[in-house]
C-alpha cells in the first residue's frame, strides 16, 4: 500500500475535529507545530512569506508561522477540521482538496511549505515531493515531519500509519 485511502483520512479527522486540539494539546502534549517552527527559524530569518500548510487540520501549524506570513494557506481532505480552522482566523485561505490535487498545477508559489503529522499517511513519497519542489520558490523551504523506519524506503506500522528511511527521505 502506497498511501492510507483517503476516504479513511477524511473520516477519521471528520470524527476527530470537534476533540482533536484538545486531545493533542492536553492529553498528548503535541509540541511538533513549536518545532517545526523553530527549526524553520534556525534555517533562516523570518520574513513575509508564502506559506502552504498541507493537511492543516484545525491550524495547529499555521498559528506558530502566521506572524511571518505574507498569505497563508491550508489544505486538508477533512471538512470538518477546516471548518474548526476556519473559526480560528489564522488561514488566508482553506481549501478542501487532497494535496497532490491541489499542488498538480501550482508553480514557484510558495516560499514554505509545512507538513505536520501528514507524511504519515503517505507511503511513496515521491510524485507528493516532486509537487512541492515545483511549488517552492527558489530558496524555499519544506518543513515536515515523518516517523523513521530502517528497513524499507517505506512501511506502514501496525498503527496504520506509515514509518520512512531517512536514506529515501534525502533522495527525495
Amino acid at each position: 500500500m502506497s498511501a492510507a485511502p483517503a476516504d479513511d483520512v477524511k473520516c477519521l479527522f471528520d470524527a476527530y475535529a470537534d476533540h482533536y486540539e484538545p486531545h493533542l494539546l492536553n492529553a498528548l502534549d503535541y509540541q511538533l507545530p513549536a518545532l517545526l517552527h523553530q527549526a524553520v527559524l534556525t534555517t533562516t530569518s523570518a520574513a513575509a512569506w508564502d506559506i502552504l500548510d498541507l493537511g492543516c487540520g484545525t491550524g495547529l501549524c499555521g498559528a506558530p508561522f502566521k506572524s511571518a506570513a505574507k498569505s497563508l494557506t491550508g489544505v486538508d481532505l477533512s471538512e470538518k477540521m477546516l471548518a474548526v480552522a476556519a473559526e480560528q482566523k489564522i488561514y488566508d485561505e482553506l481549501i478542501h482538496l487532497d494535496l497532490t490535487t491541489f499542488l498538480a498545477d501550482k508553480k514557484t508559489a510558495y516560499d514554505l511549505i509545512t507538513a505536520a503529522d501528514v507524511l504519515v499517511y503517505m507511503g511513496d513519497l515521491s510524485t507528493l515531493f516532486q509537487q512541492i519542489r515545483q511549488a517552492l520558490r527558489q530558496h524555499g523551504l519544506f518543513a515536515f515531519n515523518t516517523e523513521i523506519c530502517d528497513d524499507a524506503d517505506y512501511k506502514m506500522n501496525q498503527s496504520g500509519r506509515f514509518a520512512h528511511q531517512k536514506k529515501y527521505l534525502d533522495e527525495l
